[in-house]
């Protein structure tokens, strides 16, 4: 807290050619030389005030007592000001009066924004909203900062970061630490400091720990970084000396670098135990400036009455990284829960991808870290501490980024993977997924879309209400939702209050099937996606390049000239004839398709191009495998034909290489033909790579494939390699990038393991060794 004499506000009139922040650092120097102050908010927001020379001994007995006296005073029905600053005095002049300085903060809220430290908490002490958080701070007490406690501060920072920067830190995870030849030297800087004043004279916010922005108006920093501590005892004695204190708070900062790994450093980044460690010996900051703030507060867990100290220290410039949260499997769960809406990235630290996506990922954190309502961006090592959480969420490549609000999984991100494209993708996730309509003429422009709708019409909360909402929230990168609440306008529809109605596209209206359907299942979020996923396109949806993943197999689909714009009326003509099929089987999924998007997916069918006006017939059943309906479409030949698909008689179409007339080596290769017999049916331990010919990544792993099949070529284990550009890959073998490789134990080639360790030919050996169902003959060391 700052007191400013009447000199200093003189000062402040008369020097009207010095910026104002020049003259604010001026009323702090005036303001050290005159002393330290203290200042106590009381519950109703009084405020008592002291002020003692620096070279006060003993300092915290006096304000005990002095404490003790604003306490009987402000309890008092009399309120003789007049005793209470008698008793007062004895311990330290005390006055009871309003602030007499109020830091202009304009100038942080028009170059930043409001959310800025000093923009939110214009003066000292105008904090009332953080008062009382928790029912934990009753009232403040704020103490100022000597000046021979700023060159102390800065000296023990230095010493750590020496230890680090000269290797003389043996300490680690595993350590000791590699030596820092562009560590910078740290100074104090003013500014730093009345933020992190600011910021220490707020109540500790589990919720909000840090200040959302603390950049400076001196320097173009685009990141400030922050340490916090906060401390209880029931005796405020019992903190002991200043110096001291802020000694032991450094160095517990300091002694997270027992959990920091060594392999670390200059990788992706601290794990979630070491990010003050990380903030002090960041190499490249160069300057510090701390603030400190005591509460008289209770302890949540006793309910005593006792003092906390809080320490914050900023630190310029600051690591980027820490605006990206890190959670592993001890803190996913309730750190999601905490954030409304967070990306997460989860990634391996070896990963080539992950690192070029990590400078990006780092400035879109930045930029979305000040927004309203905030949104969060972290990331989970699969290596290490995410393991566990990794697999929970289905992660098997990196970078896997996923979206989450309020700690459940809501969608995947399918977004852009650069700074602006990520900050403009997940800024159009915040807000209602279900758009309110609030008219009839909204409601109609609403449902005149070439897209169809899901709408609720509620005129009251309910359980349903609350499902549907949740529902939009996760399924909003999907499907277009609403939100009718006045009564007038749900009247309008015809339907009853407390509906869900998925309105179809108009286009794709029929005689077939209803062109609305009602939800008529529980207030279950799950049930209602299913109901959604299922009834959406109706019997025979439109697939597009964008939707083809929302159709489900088993799936069969009419490829021919689709063109709703152009030719609408042709387009029906033939979508109308799959419907007449299509009715009758409930158990298949069709859709219609455009020859032009869908020629890719033709190919995989062996059929290079479309001749004739006629829709080519082809799909897939539930295992993935693959048919096409052969000579020309006619209403009864497809009817015979799907009949076929349903009682699984047909032969299904496989693209494939020729079988090789040698595949005696060590090494064997695979294709669409043999791959029953030369994985499925081998009676041994396998591990596939499936590769692209012109992969780079594969390439390099090929003389080191090579080398392992040799090696194991008398062991129980089969090498084996396929090409999956050129054959297809059979379920439940999933690619969708090389190299891909998969290990399928003898007993279990149903259920194939994703191989995700290193790619060296120890690694590989080692793997195979540990999961070989019979083991090896050899050693890991012979081989």
């Amino acid at each position: 807290m700052l007191v400013i004499s009447n000199r200093t506000m003189l000062l402040f009139a008369l020097s009207v050619v010095t910026t104002w922040i020049t003259m604010m650092f001026r009323a702090i120097s005036d303001h050290r030389n005159e002393g330290w102050a203290i200042e106590v908010q009381m519950p109703d927001n009084t405020r008592y005030y002291g002020l003692a020379k620096s070279t006060t001994p003993t300092r915290f007995p006096r304000i005990s007592k002095w404490f003790k006296h604003v306490n009987t005073y402000y309890h008092s029905k009399t309120k003789d000001v007049t005793s209470f600053l008698i008793n007062a005095t004895s311990e330290l002049k005390s006055r009871v009066e309003p602030p007499m300085c109020k830091v202009l903060s304009n100038e942080y809220c028009r170059k930043y924004s409001s959310k800025h430290t000093m923009c939110r908490f214009p003066e000292p002490g105008a904090v009332p909203a953080f008062l009382g958080e928790r029912g934990q701070c009753k009232a403040r007490l704020y103490a100022g900062m000597d000046p021979g406690l700023t060159k102390l501060i800065v000296h023990w920072h230095n010493v750590m970061r020496n230890m680090v920067a000269s290797g003389a830190e043996s300490r680690g995870n595993p350590g000791p630490q590699p030596p820092a030849a562009d560590m910078m030297r740290l100074e104090w800087n003013n500014e730093l400091a009345l933020i992190a004043q600011r910021w220490a004279e707020n109540c500790y916010n589990s919720s909000e720990p840090h200040d959302r922005d603390r950049r400076l108006l001196s320097h173009d920093w685009s990141k400030v970084s922050q340490n916090v501590f906060w401390s209880f005892n029931e005796s405020l004695d019992a903190f002991g000396d200043d110096s001291k204190l802020w000694q032991r708070v450094i160095q517990v900062w300091m002694d997270e670098v027992e959990d920091f790994s060594n392999i670390q450093v200059g990788n992706f980044q601290r794990n979630p135990g070491t990010g003050h460690y990380t903030t002090v010996v960041w190499s490249q900051t160069t300057a510090v400036g701390c603030g400190q703030g005591i509460f008289i507060c209770t302890n949540p867990r006793t309910n005593k009455y006792g003092y906390c100290f809080k320490f914050v220290c900023n630190y310029g410039p600051g690591s980027v990284e820490q605006d990206v949260v890190v959670l592993d499997d001890a803190n996913f769960d309730f750190r999601t829960k905490e954030m409304d809406t967070v990306l997460v990235m989860f990634y391996a630290p070896w990963c080539g991808h992950c690192k070029s996506l990590k400078p990006e990922y780092e400035k879109a954190a930045e930029t979305l870290k000040a927004d309203e309502p905030a949104i969060h961006l972290a990331k989970v090592d699969c290596t290490e501490a995410g393991k566990d959480t990794c697999s929970r969420f289905g992660v098997s490549g990196y970078p896997t980024l996923k979206i989450f609000r309020g700690g459940e999984f809501s969608q995947e991100y399918n977004g852009p993977r650069e700074h602006m494209g990520i900050v403009k993708y997940m800024r159009a996730q915040v807000g209602p997924a279900a758009k309110p309509i609030e008219s009839i003429e909204a409601l109609t422009k609403y449902l005149n879309n070439d897209d169809g709708c899901i709408i609720g019409y509620f005129d009251s909360d309910s359980s349903l209400k609350s499902a549907f909402e949740k529902t939009a929230d996760k399924l909003r990168e999907t499907f277009r939702f609403g939100l009718v609440t006045k009564e007038d306008v749900i009247k309008s529809k015809g339907v009853a209050s407390g509906s869900i109605v998925l309105h179809r596209p108009k286009r794709l209206v029929n005689k077939f099937e209803s062109a609305d359907v009602v939800y008529s299942g529980e207030a279950d979020k799950s049930k209602i996606e299913s109901w959604i996923q299922d009834e959406y396109h109706g019997l025979v949806g439109h697939r597009t390049q964008d939707n083809s993943n929302q159709f489900t197999k088993p799936l069969v689909v009419a490829y021919y000239s689709v063109d709703y714009v152009k030719n609408p009326k042709g387009t029906n003509y033939w979508r109308n004839r799959v419907l007449s099929v299509a009715k009758d089987f409930e158990s298949i999924n069709f859709g219609v398709a455009s020859t032009d998007d869908f020629q890719h997916e033709l190919n995989e069918f062996g059929i290079e191009f479309a001749k004739g006006d006629k829709p080519i017939i082809a799909g897939w059943n539930e295992k993935s495998e693959k048919f096409v309906m052969d000579g020309e479409f006619s209403i009864e030949k497809l009817r015979e034909w799907a009949h076929k698909l349903v009682d699984g008689v047909l032969e299904p179409y496989m693209k494939s290489e020729p079988v090789p007339e040698d595949n005696t080596k060590p090494l064997k290769v695979a294709v669409g033909k043999n791959f029953q017999e030369v994985v499925i049916d081998n009676g041994l331990d396998t591990l596939i790579e499936f590769y692209a010919p012109w992969c780079g990544h594969c390439k390099k792993l090929t003389p080191i494939y090579e080398e392992l099949a040799e090696k194991l070529k008398d062991e129980k284990v089969a090498i084996v390699k396929m090409d999956a550009t050129a054959n297809d890959v059979p379920a439940p073998f999933d690619v969708h990038g090389f190299p891909t490789i998969y290990w399928a134990p003898k007993n279990a080639k149903d259920k194939p393991v994703k191989y995700q360790g290193g790619r060296e030919l120890s690694d590989f050996i080692e793997y195979i060794a540990q999961h070989s169902t019979d083991g090896l003959s050899k050693s890991k060391d012979e081989l």
